[in-house]
């Protein structure tokens, strides 16, 4: 909505350059009409350099608490905004609080200055420089608009893990919202309100209920925000996320008040203006409020009327800490998301209102009910209530879906005493996912309590793995061997196992993102390799002895933040060594594991024998002992030594030798970990003990060159 020239405030600044009489024309306009917009603009103005703003706001006569507009006119200058501070809920509840602008209403910026002044009954607000742009819109706090929640919807509806409910349409749409006329005579259409279950729908037996609303008061923006990171981390691809979507399922409705956002209002809908549509949550009082009615309707026949967990995101105006109204403050999941979020505080709830939460603890007869306050906190942005979304996701995934120790979500031991078949195996992490085969290992012999590989015959047999998908963050795919002899050379039939990551579930090797290859060359020596098919790169072939009679490890790292994979080896108790690595093609994920053992294996006294297989997202390289790099159990000086040699220099991902703090890079840290840990463990063999490193002179180190390799 335009308006006249007064309306539109309008202002002329005459500039007088020098002794030149010409005048400069600046014009500044503020225009609150569109999606989320909150301002009275036939009251304000701009006098000078100063934009006089009104506040509006239907609920509390007189007072403001929302406040969005956008101002033109405005590149070049560093006007001063300025409003009264009959701020509803209080005046010194502006006593700290910053505004926020934007030049595209995605990245949000805090004002430089902000003061109240209560003598005067003013709050102003201004930045040190002049915007860069010509358009910039400014808001109380950081908007989250109707449009945003249906753009979001869009964006997620497609992932596997998204479906309708059984209120919603295939588009999530529960009903439409009433729409009406708002304060300022403008028509606000219906609007969608959406809900739609999160879950994996394969796997089977009882789930946690959980239901989770937002948006019931227009202004309180965060906790929309909020439910958006918590949202995103369900559909990810992150394991923690995995697990969870096979232990509970979400009922998602974003936005209970979507008239009322969109029309700017603080806290009541465009339904009914003087109503707080969080204290009409009971069926007798919700009949003529539409929104609110078809959102608690919706839940009680989504969920059958029985969730273990309801959570309504709301957001405050208070400047101190985030904080929950809840009756189970010492639920598992509340006590793992305060371990994540210490500062976030906690308070009981008499239920005496009717709520949200009175209603799910009634109707819904959830187990945990909570209020989550958000509060509009000076330079908390977005990416930080998006950051507390995900970890109240990562707090329901460590009470309901914890991961097995270390991060190993597939683990395969053959460690039964007659031996065990690949097919057979029991998996210690994920018992319910087993290996499938389109060639079993025919006429394999399984003995000595492991794999053991004595295939005679030269078919490709192929085993699969059905894994979370890996897209995103870091993955190790161990085999660690007992040990091997490749006696007969045969060139016709080149033995060869692999062992590594496919792209989707067709079980097909033209899929392969990233695999180790142990195997015969052509000349008869056995060799260790690493492939990556479409765009990847191959990683060089290392010699191997044609016998091992000691344990052999293998690690297949894959890096998918960087597409990146590499391959390490570690010969017994010796130290870890780097094969080489290489990039994946971008495009793939991790979503089978494949092992493979081609042609013939059962030439006189040939085997190779495998003790365990398994998958975790942690490094398994890691040193237990903190500064002891040569893994011989004990730190002095040759650990010290390889951080030395190795000075300045960086790290392979993955590779833990040199890079104790794991930051990726040599230097003072690494150091400072292994002198910080000197003479810790035992020493090898029987020898005398190391001195303390502040005995070591600086003379010795000088004439040793340790020194000056430091500095």
């Amino acid at each position: 909505m335009r308006f006249s020239v007064q309306a539109r405030l309008i202002a002329c600044v005459v500039l007088f350059v020098g002794a030149l009489p010409s005048t400069l024309l600046a014009v500044i306009t503020l225009d609150a009409d569109f999606d989320h917009g909150g301002l009275d603009e036939a009251n304000s103005s701009v006098v000078g350099n100063t934009v006089l703003l009104a506040g509006r706001d239907n609920y509390n006569t007189g007072d403001w608490k929302w406040l969005y507009f956008e101002a033109s006119g405005v590149n070049g200058l560093t006007p001063t905004f300025d409003i009264d501070d009959d701020f509803a809920s209080g005046s010194s509840r502006l006593d700290d609080h910053e505004m926020v602008y934007s030049y595209d209403k995605q990245n949000w910026f805090f004002f430089d200055n902000n003061q109240r002044s209560a003598g005067l009954g003013r709050f102003t607000f201004s930045n040190n420089n002049a915007f860069t742009q010509d358009e910039v819109y400014v808001a109380y706090g950081l908007p989250y608009s109707y449009q945003r929640v249906v753009d979001h919807v869009n964006q997620i509806k497609t992932s596997p893990w998204v479906s309708p409910t059984s209120s919603s349409d295939a588009n999530l749409v529960v009903a439409q919202s009433p729409g009406g006329i708002d304060d300022l005579g403008r028509v606000v259409q219906p609007k969608d309100l959406y809900g739609f279950k999160v879950t994996d729908s394969s796997a089977v037996g009882p789930k946690t209920k959980i239901a989770l609303i937002s948006g019931v008061h227009s202004n309180e923006t965060l906790g929309n925000h909020t439910l958006e990171g918590l949202i995103d981390f369900i559909v990810s691809d992150d394991p923690r996320a995995a697990e969870l979507r096979k232990q509970a399922e979400f009922y998602i409705y974003p936005m209970v008040n979507p008239d009322g956002r969109f029309a700017g209002y603080n806290r009541s809908t465009v339904q009914h203006e003087s109503r707080d549509p969080n204290r009409f949550w009971t069926e007798a009082k919700y009949a003529d409020m539409g929104d609110i009615m078809a959102i608690g309707e919706a839940l009680k026949a989504d969920t059958g009327s029985d969730v273990d967990y309801f959570i309504d995101l709301h957001s405050t105006v208070d400047t101190s800490n985030h904080f929950i109204y809840t009756n189970s403050p010492l639920d598992p999941f509340w006590t793992s998301f305060q371990a994540l979020e210490p500062a976030v505080q906690t308070n009981g709830t008499s239920l005496v209102n009717d709520t949200s939460i009175k209603f799910a603890n009634n109707q819904l007869n959830a187990e945990f009910v909570g209020t989550f306050e958000t509060e509009f906190i000076p330079g908390e942005n977005i990416d930080r209530f998006n950051t507390m979304g995900m970890n109240l996701g990562i707090a329901f995934q460590t009470a309901l879906a914890p991961l097995p120790p270390s991060g190993i979500m597939q683990d395969f031991l053959f460690d039964d005493a007659n031996g065990t078949l690949l097919t057979a195996a029991a998996n210690a992490a994920s018992p319910g996912n087993q290996w499938t085969d389109d060639a079993d290992l025919a006429n394999t012999s399984v003995q000595s309590g492991g794999l053991l590989i004595q295939k005679n015959n030269n078919g490709f047999a192929g085993h699969y793995l059905q894994i979370d998908n890996i897209s995103e963050g870091e993955a190790w795919l161990v085999m660690e061997v007992d040990g091997w002899n490749f006696a007969d050379f045969d060139p016709a039939e080149p033995e060869e196992l692999r062992l590594g990551f496919l792209d989707g579930d067709d079980l097909s090797g033209s899929v392969i993102t990233a695999q180790v290859e142990i195997e015969r060359n052509g000349a008869g020596g056995i060799e260790i390799n690493g492939q990556a098919l479409g765009s990847g790169t191959d990683i060089a072939a290392g010699a191997l002895s044609t016998t091992q009679n000691d344990s052999f490890t293998v690690v297949l790292h894959l890096n998918k933040d960087t597409d990146t994979y590499e391959i390490m080896t570690k010969d017994g108790a010796g130290a870890w060594t780097s094969l080489g690595s290489g990039q994946v093609d971008p495009a793939r994920d991790g979503n089978t594991l494949r092992f493979v053992v081609n042609n013939h294996f059962g030439g006189t006294g040939e085997f190779f024998d495998i003790g365990r297989i398994y998958l975790t997202y942690d490094n398994p390289m890691a040193v237990a002992l903190i500064g002891d790099l040569d893994g011989d159990g004990f730190v002095g000086i040759n650990d010290l030594n390889i951080v030395l040699a190795n000075w300045n220099q960086n790290v392979p991902p993955g590779n833990p030798l040199a890079d104790p703090s794991g930051d990726g890079f040599v230097g003072i840290d690494d150091l400072n970990t292994v002198l910080g840990n000197w003479n810790a463990g035992t020493p090898p063999g029987v020898g005398t003990a190391i001195p303390e490193p502040t005995s070591l002179t600086l003379i010795g180190l000088v004439s040793s060159g340790l020194l000056r390799r430091c500095v």
